[in-house]
């Protein structure tokens, strides 16, 4: 029995290490050529495995996409919310120093979409002419949006404004042309000097909410 299920696990890895090595090359392969540029051949070949493995784990390539999709969310997710600029102990100073808030949350979205930029560019291009992708990019964004509603409300007895609903989704809009700006497009000045100003702009519009 014990044998049987030593086999068991060594061959749960090795489908793990297989599918995992799909979906690497096939990253790769989207975000140096383009996802409609790509077959399920080419994936199959250049990371050394037979078709019929690929299949095994994947129906198709829009199959190996909305895996890459979903661990993309995921990952972005989990490091945004563990210890993070939304994390329970940011609760206090987005009030007491709404600069060093700001500019850490600023810092957070830019690792994040640095340390996956090809893909996120890739991800971009596909949003106006790929069902899925654009089904989850605009789930995402509702989930960050209601993320930071829920902040907000930490802060609803201090605010002039009442509609932080509305509010959350302003803030969200700014920060994402924010980082879209410094990161995903040409900046036509240095990016500190950029990033330091919507830093203090946004510092102002915060500041001006409190009573």
């Amino acid at each position: 029995m014990e044998i049987k299920m030593n086999e068991k696990k060594g061959l749960q890895k090795r489908s793990i290490i297989t599918k995992n090595k799909i979906l690497d090359t096939a990253k790769a392969l989207f975000c140096e050529k383009g996802f409609y540029n790509v077959t399920t051949n080419e994936i199959a070949k250049k990371a050394d495995i037979a078709i019929g493995t690929l299949y095994h784990h994947f129906d198709d390539r829009d199959a190996i996409l909305c895996e890459l999709l979903n661990r993309h969310n995921e990952y972005f997710k989990t490091i945004f919310e563990s210890g993070g600029p939304t994390s329970g102990e940011a609760i206090k100073e987005l009030k007491e120093n709404p600069r060093k808030w700001i500019e850490g949350l600023i810092k957070t979205l830019i690792s994040l979409h640095e340390n996956d930029l090809p893909f996120v560019k890739e991800l971009n291009a596909l949003y106006y002419n790929h069902t899925e992708v654009r089904k989850q990019k605009d789930e995402h964004t509702l989930t960050f949006q209601r993320q930071t509603y829920e902040f907000l409300l930490y802060y609803k007895d201090d605010m002039k404004t009442k509609d932080l609903e509305a509010l959350s989704i302003v803030i969200y809009g700014f920060i994402t042309s924010l980082i879209d700006q410094a990161v995903l497009y040409p900046c036509p000045i240095e990016k500190e000097r950029y990033l330091e100003t919507g830093v203090k702009a946004l510092v102002g519009i915060i500041e001006e909410l409190f009573r």
